[in-house]
């Protein structure tokens, strides 16, 4: 639904973490557009939990 709007104010990055055991498991991080670097620094390590 988010990625419909196109906005140039804010920005959305979805995450999935794999779970095997229980299913994966999906989030999306939205911030204003300014924010796009701490935004990729949390999914990051969001992503660790892959591991």
């Amino acid at each position: 639904m988010f990625d419909k709007q196109k906005s140039d104010v804010f920005y959305l990055q979805d995450i999935t973490i794999e779970d095997n055991l229980n299913g994966n498991h999906y989030t999306s991080l939205i911030s204003r557009v300014v924010n796009k670097e701490k935004v990729e620094l949390i999914k990051y390590e969001i992503e660790k939990l892959n591991k």
